[in-house]
Formats: C-alpha cells, structure tokens, sequence
C-alpha cells in the first residue's frame, strides 16, 4: 500500500499546533490575533505571518505596526515588555516550539519525505533531508514554502508546495544501516548547500565541529575526526564527491 501523502500545513497542524499541550491554553489567551495561533500557527501581529524559523522560530511577527512591540532576541528571549503577551499564549508558544524541534528533527533525519517544487525550474522531486539542514531556513507552514533568509534578511525561494509522506524502511536514512555508519552524503550535501550560498565558516574547524555534531544528532554515531577533517576539506575545495581513507597497505 503506498504511503499517504498530505499537504505541509496538515502535518504541521496535526504534529505543532493541534496537540493538547497547546490548546489547553487556548480559553486562558486573551491575546490579540492568538486565535490565528491556535487555528493555524499565525505569528501575532497586525498581519497574516505564517513563516516560522527552522532554528529559532518567533511568536511576534516583526511585519507591519507590530515591530513598535520590539525585537526578539531568540526563541523564548523577548526585548517587549513582558505585559504585551500573556502567560497563556506563552505557554502555549513554549509547547508549540518543543513539538517544532521535534517535527523539524523528522525533516532532517528522513523520518519524514517531503516533496517540492523548484520555483526557478518547475522541476517537483522528492528533498534529500540535507536540505533542512541549514540555519538561515524558514518555513511558511500555511503553503509549505521553504525559504532561505540572506544576510540583509530577504528571504529567497528555495522550495514550493511542498507535501509530506512517511518515509519508508527501506527509505529511511536510518534503516538497514549500523549505528556505527553515518551517510556521508548528507554531511557533504549539507557542506555543499553552505558553499553554494556562500556561507561556509571562516575556519574550517567551525564546520567540521557543525558536521561532528549533525553526525551525532542524525545518525547517533561520533563521527571519526580525521573522516570529518577530509570532508571539510573536500567540501572548502569545491569538491561533490568524498575522498574516502586510503587503506593501510
């Protein structure tokens, strides 16, 4: 039987927003706009925001009059008075980014297959997980568009309309494989996305230390340092395809 596919934002409603530990606050937030929140994951604010970070998502949207409230500082860190939101719909947020992280875990791991469109090419193919795996990503959960935000903050089109399906066994990133084996093609991917955007780390050791530690979150292994030093370093060079170990003669 083939695995059901269905739209971004009923995943995401299901696994983030429609859950108990959120809607048990719903009756207590007398917030402004909170209703959008609790129905479909709208940021507060005066306009219609749906767009949630991968790494640090914000519960006030900074589009329109509602940048007068201030500017977050991280997910659960706010320069606006403490008065502007209430305890309730800060629970809920708290709830909310805890089932986040975990959903955007599944992203990453290839627990969940998301399938997309190329807005550049119109080409629609299924995304290796390596494409979550950036810091500077956002989400729209309401189309399911995925976007890059550039250094000034624009945000650019990297995937449209994307739908989700569970992945497989034999599909998974993780089935039929060691504890002990991570796929290097992930790691290298990932490099490459950094590259290609041109935003690998000065130093070197920055990116080996960030593929060290997406090795241990992805495919719970500690990754061989002098694996991970070559791969850095085939990553910096501009290289698509692994040097692997020489074998001892």
């Amino acid at each position: 039987m083939a695995t059901q596919t269905r739209p971004f934002c009923e995943v995401f409603l299901e696994r983030v927003i429609k859950i108990e530990a959120v809607q048990r606050h719903r009756e207590a937030a007398t917030d402004e706009h909170a209703s959008g929140f609790f129905e479909a994951g709208r940021r507060l604010g005066e306009l219609d925001d749906f767009r949630w970070s991968l790494e640090a998502p914000e519960l006030i949207s900074q589009r329109g009059k509602v940048q007068l409230l201030g500017v977050l500082m991280g997910p659960r860190s706010y320069a606006f008075p403490a008065e502007t939101i209430s305890p309730a719909i800060q629970a809920a947020r708290d709830a909310a980014y805890g089932a986040w992280g975990a959903f955007v875990i599944s992203l990453r791991n290839g627990e969940m297959v998301a399938t997309a469109t190329h807005p550049g090419t119109g080409e629609r193919r299924d995304l290796d997980p390596a494409e979550f795996l950036r810091g500077d990503l956002v989400l729209d959960v309401r189309s399911g568009d995925l976007l890059r935000r550039e250094r000034g903050g624009k945000l650019i089109e990297q995937w449209l309309a994307i739908v989700l399906r569970a992945a497989t066994k034999s599909r998974s990133p993780t089935a039929k494989r060691s504890p002990s084996l991570v796929d290097w093609h992930v790691l290298m991917t990932y490099g490459m996305l950094l590259r290609e955007a041109d935003s690998l780390p000065t130093k070197r050791g920055s990116l080996t230390a960030k593929l060290k530690e997406l090795a241990k979150l992805l495919f719970r292994v500690d990754a061989d340092d002098a694996d991970l030093r070559r791969l850095t370093a085939d990553i910096y060079a501009g290289r698509r395809k692994r040097r692997k170990r020489k074998r001892a003669q």
